[in-house]
C-alpha cells in the first residue's frame, strides 16, 4: 500500500515538471518597485471631520479587508503619540471586492484606489491636538505572490487640517470630489425587512452550520462579479466558507454559506449546543450588496438559536432552485497564450521535490547523509522489515522538521516578521545549540561513548535500535543542516512557498522534505537495494574517523558563524561548554563506568548554556564586516552594499556587481571558491571596470531581507548586475564566469 502511494506521488512530481528554473515566472509577473502608494489628508462632510488614508495599489495587486477570507491578513493601522499607542477606530471599512486565486481560495480585499476614513471625534481631537501623530500602516499585498509591507507617516492635526511630510513613495492627494465619492460609497447601516430572511441551520452533512438567506426582488447584476451578495464580518467562533447562489423562476436570488463551528479552539471551549439555543446570543454582522441599487449595507443581527431540523428551513426550498454561476455575468475572457500561463501548485511541488533531492549532494548536508549511508552498511544483514523501519523513521524526522519549519515561518509571517530560508541560523543561540549537538556526535564517532547516529544502539540506557529515535534524530539534523543551502530548483519552490497561503506553504515544504528523504524512502520501498552495498569490514573504522573529522570541520564552520553573531567572550563560554561536555563524557566512561545515575553530571554544561543565553541577550548586534575584509584581502575593492550606494554608482555611469552572502551559506562559499575568488574573475572586473558591493546577511538585517523580498527572493546566495540605466539583472543562485560575461555583454 505505502509503496504504491509513494510511486504514484513520485510519478506526479516528475510529470508536473514542465520547464526548467529559468522559466519559473511569466514576464508580466515581476514585482513592482512600489506596490502600494499612500497619502493622508483631512476631509469634512456634513459638519464632521475625518482623516482620510489613501492606498493606491499597483495594477492587479490587492490588500485585505477586515475578514480576509480563506487566507491573508487585514491591513492594520497603528496610531501613536510620543511612542504610545492609542485607539482610533476606522469609521467604516469600504466594501471589499472578492478575489479567487489559482487554486480557488477566496479572499476579500481591495485593489486600485482605496480610502479609509477615521472620524475626528471630540475625544480624538483633544488627544491629538498639537501633537505629533505617527501612523504605522501594515499590509499584505498579493497578486501571483504575497508581499508584506509597511509605511510610517508622521503629521499633526490642527484646526481640523492634517499636516504631514510627504511619504516615500507618496501619491498625490485626492481632490474633494473624489474623496466625497469614496465616502458616499461606504456601507451604510441597514436592517432586514419583514419579507427578508436570514437563517442559521444545523448542517446535516457535518458538524457545523449553514447560513441561508433570501432577499425578495433581488436580481443578479454585474456587481456580483466582484462582490458577494453577503460578505460576513469575522464572528467568533464561526468560520465562513464560500457563498453559493441560487435563482427561482422569477430570477430572484437565494443564498447559502456553510459555516464551521470553531468553538473547540476557544478558551474556554464553546460546544455547539445540541438543543440549538446559544448560551449567549451570537452577534452576526455582514455586508449586503443590493444589485439593483448598487448600494452596500451593513446588517447586524442577534442570533439566539439555530434551526436543528433543516426540513423546517430554507434548505428544502433551495433543493428546488437552480444554482447560479457568477461567471454568467462576466464578459468572455481572452484565452491566454501558453507563455503567459502562471505555473500551478504542482509545478512548485515538483520544484520543491527536485530541489530537496539535490540537497543530498550539497556540502552542508553531506556529512549527515554519509553517516546515514554508513548506518545502511551496518544494516545490510538486517531483515527487510527492520531496514524499512529504520529508513521510514529517518524520513519521518525530515518531514516532521520541515513541517515545524513551515509552521514557524507562518507564525512569524503572521506577526509581520521578514524572514528567509535559513533564518534560524541568524540566531546565535540556535547556532550554539547545533555546535553542541554536532560536537556530541563527533565524540561518539571517535568512540567516546555509544550513540549510534542516526539510528544507534544506546543513548544512556535507552536502546535506540528498538525505539528508532536515533533514525528520527538523524533526519532532524539533516534538515537543519540543509537550510543554509539553496539548491537548483529549490529557490523557485521556496520563493513561492514563503509568499503563498498557509496550506500551499506546508505542501511545498513537505514536498521538499520528501525530496530530501527520497533516497531513503526508495531504500525503504526496495530494501534489497542495500544488499548491493559493500560488506562491513575494518575499512569502516577508517570511514568513521573521516566522518568524525568532517563533523569537526562543520563545528569549526558553525563556531565561525557564532563569532560573527556575538563576540569573543561568548565564543570562550561556548568553548567552555564543549570542554565540560568532553570532561563529563570522559569521567562517565572511564571513572564512573557509565552508571545510569551519573547522567546528572550533564546538568553542568546545560546550566552553563542557559547562562550563556542570558549573556548573549546583552550583546548588541552589529553589522559584520568579516566577510568584507576577507574579500578585500583577495585583492578586489569590495564595498558594503546599500540601495543608496547602488544608486550613487549608477548615477556616475558605473556597472555594479552585487553579492548577497552570509557566513552560514555553504552555497555562497562554493560560488566564491569556484568563481569570485579566481584570477579570471579579477580579470573580468578589471576589463569591465565593475564596482563590487557585498551584502552580508550573517546577522539578521531587515534592510537586506526587505530588498530580497522585493526581488521575489527568500534566501541566499543572490547575485545581481546593476546597469547605469537603472536596470537590475538577477544572476541566480549558482554562478559561472560565462553567465556573468553573457549578462554584461547583453
Amino acid at each position: 500500500m505505502f509503496k504504491n502511494i509513494f510511486l504514484s506521488t513520485l510519478c506526479l512530481f516528475l510529470i508536473s515538471v514542465q520547464a526548467d528554473e529559468a522559466s519559473q515566472a511569466p514576464k508580466n509577473d515581476q514585482i513592482p518597485a512600489v506596490i502600494i502608494e499612500s497619502s493622508v489628508q483631512s476631509f469634512s462632510h456634513e459638519k464632521k471631520n475625518y482623516l482620510a488614508i489613501n492606498l493606491n495599489h499597483a495594477p492587479e495587486w490587492h490588500t485585505y479587508w477586515a475578514n480576509p477570507g480563506d487566507a491573508g491578513l487585514p491591513t492594520k493601522f497603528i496610531f501613536k503619540i510620543n511612542n504610545k499607542e492609542f485607539t482610533w477606530p476606522i469609521y467604516e471599512y469600504p466594501a471589499p471586492e472578492r478575489f479567487f486565486d489559482a487554486i480557488g481560495q477566496l479572499a476579500f480585499g481591495f485593489s486600485g484606489q482605496t480610502t479609509y476614513f477615521l472620524e475626528v471625534t471630540n475625544e480624538i481631537e483633544k488627544k491629538i491636538h498639537q501633537q505629533k501623530v505617527e501612523i504605522n500602516l501594515q499590509w499584505l499585498a498579493c497578486k501571483h505572490v504575497c508581499v508584506p509591507g509597511e509605511r510610517k507617516i508622521d503629521g499633526s492635526f490642527e484646526k481640523h487640517i492634517w499636516t504631514g511630510a510627504a511619504t516615500e513613495p507618496a501619491q498625490v492627494a485626492l481632490d474633494e470630489k473624489t474623496l466625497l465619492e469614496e465616502f458616499i460609497k461606504l456601507p451604510t447601516l441597514g436592517k432586514l425587512e419583514a419579507s427578508e430572511k436570514v437563517e442559521l441551520v444545523k448542517d446535516p452533512e457535518g458538524e457545523g452550520l449553514v447560513l441561508y438567506y433570501h432577499f425578495p426582488q433581488v436580481i443578479a447584476a454585474p456587481i456580483l462579479v466582484k462582490q458577494n451578495l453577503i460578505t460576513p464580518y469575522l464572528t467568533t467562533p464561526l468560520a465562513y466558507k464560500h457563498e453559493e447562489l441560487f435563482t427561482d423562476n422569477k430570477k430572484h436570488l437565494w443564498g447559502r454559506m456553510k459555516v464551521d463551528w470553531d468553538g473547540a479552539y476557544q478558551e474556554p471551549v464553546m460546544e455547539l449546543p445540541k438543543d440549538g439555543k446559544f448560551k449567549k446570543p451570537l452577534q452576526l454582522s455582514f455586508l449586503r450588496t443590493n444589485p439593483s441599487t448598487q448600494k452596500v449595507e451593513k446588517i447586524s443581527l442577534e442570533i439566539k438559536e439555530f434551526i436543528i431540523d433543516p426540513a423546517l428551513s430554507m434548505a428544502e426550498t433551495l433543493k428546488t432552485l437552480t444554482p447560479f454561476k457568477i461567471e454568467s455575468l462576466s464578459t468572455p475572457k481572452t484565452v491566454a497564450k501558453d507563455d503567459d500561463k502562471t505555473p500551478d501548485i504542482w509545478y512548485y511541488i515538483a520544484m520543491g521535490f527536485i530541489g530537496g533531492f539535490i540537497l543530498n549532494l550539497m556540502p552542508c548536508v553531506f556529512p549527515i547523509i554519509t553517516l546515514k549511508l554508513f548506518e545502511l552498511l551496518q544494516q545490510r544483514e538486517d531483515s527487510p522489515g527492520r531496514i524499512v523501519r529504520h529508513n521510514l523513521f529517518y524520513s519521518f524526522g525530515i518531514l516532521s522538521s520541515f513541517l515545524v519549519l513551515a509552521s514557524i515561518i507562518l507564525a512569524l509571517k503572521k506577526g509581520g516578521e521578514s524572514i528567509g530560508w535559513g533564518f534560524h541560523l541568524q540566531s546565535p543561540l540556535f547556532v550554539s545549540a547545533m555546535v553542541i549537538i554536532i560536537f556530541t556526535m563527533t565524540l561518539n564517532l571517535f568512540g567516546m561513548f555509544e550513540l549510534r547516529t542516526p539510528g544507534g544502539s544506546i543513548l544512556g540506557s535507552v536502546k535506540l535500535r528498538e525505539s528508532f529515535f536515533g533514525d528520527f534524530f538523524g533526519g532532524v539534523i539533516a534538515t537543519i543542516l540543509s537550510t543554509p543551502c539553496s539548491a537548483p530548483f529549490l529557490g523557485t519552490a521556496l520563493t513561492f512557498a514563503f509568499a503563498a497561503s498557509s496550506v500551499q506553504t506546508i505542501i511545498v515544504f513537505l514536498s521538499t522534505g520528501i525530496g530530501l528523504a527520497s533516497p531513503f524512502l526508495i531504500t525503504a520501498l526496495f530494501p534489497e537495494l542495500i544488499r548491493m552495498l559493500p560488506r562491513p569490514g575494518h575499512w569502516m573504522n577508517l570511514i568513521k574517523k573521516i566522518m568524525g573529522l568532517s563533523l569537526a570541520l562543520t563545528i569549526a564552520w558553525l563556531v565561525d558563524i557564532f563569532l560573527n553573531q556575538t563576540n569573543l567572550h561568548a565564543v570562550q563560554i561556548l568553548g567552555g561548554i564543549l570542554f565540560t561536555i568532553f570532561v563529563c563524557v570522559f569521567v562517565r566512561k572511564s571513572v564512573l563506568h557509565r552508571n545510569k545515575r551519573t547522567l546528572i553530571i550533564f546538568l553542568i554544561p546545560l546550566g552553563i548554556y542557559i547562562w550563556m543565553g542570558q549573556e548573549i541577550k546583552k550583546i548588541t548586534p552589529v553589522t559584520s564586516h568579516t566577510i568584507l575584509k576577507a574579500k578585500q584581502k583577495e585583492g578586489l575593492n569590495w564595498e558594503m552594499w546599500s540601495e543608496t550606494r547602488v544608486q550613487e554608482l549608477q548615477a556616475q555611469g558605473e556597472t555594479v556587481f552585487i553579492d548577497f552572502t552570509a557566513k552560514w551559506c555553504f552555497t555562497c562559499k562554493v560560488n566564491e571558491k569556484l568563481v569570485l575568488d579566481t584570477p579570471e574573475f579579477k580579470q573580468l572586473v578589471a576589463d569591465k571596470k565593475l564596482k563590487l558591493l557585498l551584502a552580508d546577511w550573517t546577522n539578521r538585517d531587515e534592510v537586506i531581507g526587505n530588498f530580497l523580498k522585493k526581488q521575489n527572493l527568500i534566501g541566499i546566495p543572490a547575485y545581481f548586475i546593476a546597469r547605469p540605466n537603472g536596470e537590475l539583472i538577477f544572476l541566480g543562485e549558482t554562478l559561472t564566469l560565462d553567465k556573468i560575461r553573457t549578462k554584461l555583454n547583453q
